[in-house]
């Protein structure tokens, strides 16, 4: 941190690698920018200069991309996302669980959602039933968002996973009694 060479009362982080000086925020212009500089690859006053020609088109790219409102059935979370998002993504941005072990490759088929309200456009994928697509079922990691969505986590996911996560209690009950008496490989040193 130093000071702004144009604003002595301004602390600054940007400091000119070829001039050793700082630039504030306001002054970050690059001193020598036609002029070969060895030290340009770590200079951040020259990488912020650059930087600043994009900012305004990239604000005015993210005013217009679009928003829309996913809402996530039985639990009622509802999480703002922009236009083409994943429904996985979304998911994971409402901190809702799915099961998704492919990591959204598309080839498990384990974050099967059902499109309740809205529309999505999905991926045509061998790991739904004709059935399934007919009551509306997706892949969450194949189904991008268009507009706002109403989805449900079909009950059967939820029934599979408050069964797995019961197990552990019944085959502990099972086990119960097997061993008699239990001789750790390690033992504590005296």
């Amino acid at each position: 941190m130093g000071k702004c060479i144009n604003h002595p009362d301004r602390e600054t982080p940007y400091i000119c690698m070829k001039h050793q000086i700082y630039l504030c925020e306001e002054c970050l212009k690059c001193r020598d920018p036609n002029v070969y500089c060895k030290h340009r690859p770590s200079c951040p006053i020259w990488f912020m200069d650059k930087r600043q020609e994009t900012w305004a088109d990239e604000d005015r790219q993210a005013a217009a991309t679009a928003t829309h409102t996913v809402t996530f059935q039985p639990q009622g979370r509802t999480v703002d996302i922009a236009d083409g998002t994943t429904l996985l993504e979304a998911a994971q941005a409402a901190d809702v669980h799915l099961n998704a072990s492919c990591n959204g490759k598309g080839s498990c088929g384990k974050c099967k959602l059902i499109v309740t309200q809205g529309k999505v456009v999905a991926t045509q994928t061998p790991l739904l039933t004709e059935a399934e697509q007919d009551k509306g079922y997706v892949l969450a990691c194949q189904s991008r968002v268009t507009g706002d969505v109403t989805v449900t986590i079909p009950e059967e996911t939820i029934q599979r996973k408050l069964k797995i996560a019961g197990m552990g209690k019944t085959v502990t009950a099972r086990l119960k009694g097997w061993w008699k008496r239990s001789n750790p490989c390690l033992k504590p040193f005296p």
